[in-house]
């Protein structure tokens, strides 16, 4: 085992290593969610659990923001995107997730604001 010192640092690195790969799998795979549900709410879990640990840290609010849309549940994503750009107001990708929920929604005031965050970012 590792050195109580040291648990930390390696679950951090492991959680950051799971956030980096959820955000690969999204970012180069459009693939059905019905082929990944077990997946999706495994990583909802996983995610929800680093969010807690790392309460500071935009890319589990962020990854977690989009398994939500993925999973057709925006109206949940929202809160997590809108963490995810509150904890860093660069963070163009969870901007630009929430410009997409508006414009799903028909909300065009509110996705041309995300966008401008977005070319801000």
């Amino acid at each position: 085992g590792f050195p109580a010192s040291h648990l930390n640092t390696v679950e951090f690195a492991k959680f950051k290593f799971i956030a980096a790969l959820l955000d690969g799998f999204f970012a180069y795979h459009n693939l059905g969610i019905e082929r990944f549900v077990c997946l999706f709410k495994a990583a909802r879990k996983i995610l929800v659990a680093a969010e807690k640990r790392f309460p500071q840290d935009a890319a589990f609010p962020y990854n977690r923001g989009l398994i939500l849309m993925r999973s057709k549940k925006s109206d949940d994503a929202k809160p997590a995107l809108a963490r995810a750009g509150h904890l860093d107001s660069d963070h163009a990708e969870a901007h630009w997730a929430l410009a997409r929920i508006a414009v799903d929604a028909g909300s065009l005031r509110e996705a041309r604001a995300r966008w401008l965050q977005v070319i801000r970012s």
